[in-house]
């Protein structure tokens, strides 16, 4: 599973954005793998569509599930037909939220 958090620094340890498309970063981890790395969100000062572009942004690294506080209707729209489930966060870091929700998964 390869899961994406939006986050505000680029380190596993920052805090989620409040917002899904402009988040400055993405945090990504290949939970087969065991790998995590960042992505930029090119998207996160554009002006208009940029929930649909940060999806297609993480559709293209193969994410199927989402962490995040608050996706747009046309975003989640697209999440939807490109079956990546999503989930609330808990309060703390982007690793943080990742570890609980595939401890919650087991």
């Amino acid at each position: 599973m390869i899961i994406a958090v939006p986050i505000e620094k680029s380190t596993r340890k920052s805090f989620l954005s409040q917002s899904f498309a402009r988040a400055s970063y993405f945090g990504v981890y290949d939970s087969e793998n065991e790998t995590f790395h960042v992505l930029d969100n090119p998207y996160a000062k554009g002006q208009s569509g940029v929930g649909v572009k940060a999806v297609e942004l993480l559709r293209n690294h193969d994410v199927n599930h989402v962490i995040a506080y608050r996706i747009g209707t046309k975003a989640k729209q697209v999440i939807d037909a490109a079956n990546i489930t999503v989930s609330n966060p808990i309060d703390g870091s982007c690793i943080e939220n990742i570890e609980t929700f595939l401890e919650d998964k087991q």
